[in-house]
C-alpha cells in the first residue's frame, strides 16, 4: 500500500529500458505530483533528503512485500 506522501514509479525513471512493473490504483479520491525522468533526477540531485526518502520509501514497501512472503511460505 503507498501512503500520503510516498514516491512510487521511480524504478521506470532510474531503469535504462524505462520498464516499469507495477499499476497503482486509488482507492480514495488524491492528488499527485508527476516528475518527469528530467525533473526526478533533478530533485535527487540538488535535494539529497528527496533522495534518501525515495529510498526509504522503497525499502518499506520492500520490508512489508518481505513479510508477506514470508508468512506465505509458512502456510
Amino acid at each position: 500500500m503507498i501512503n500520503k506522501g510516498d514516491v512510487f514509479g521511480q524504478g521506470a525513471l532510474v531503469r535504462e529500458d524505462y520498464l516499469r512493473v507495477s499499476t497503482a490504483i486509488a482507492k480514495t479520491e488524491c492528488k499527485l505530483a508527476i516528475l518527469d525522468k528530467e525533473h526526478f533526477l533533478f530533485a535527487v540531485q540538488q535535494t539529497p533528503m528527496f533522495a534518501l526518502e525515495v529510498l526509504r520509501g522503497y525499502s518499506d514497501r520492500h520490508r512489508r512485500l518481505k513479510k508477506v512472503m514470508d508468512a506465505l511460505g509458512n502456510i
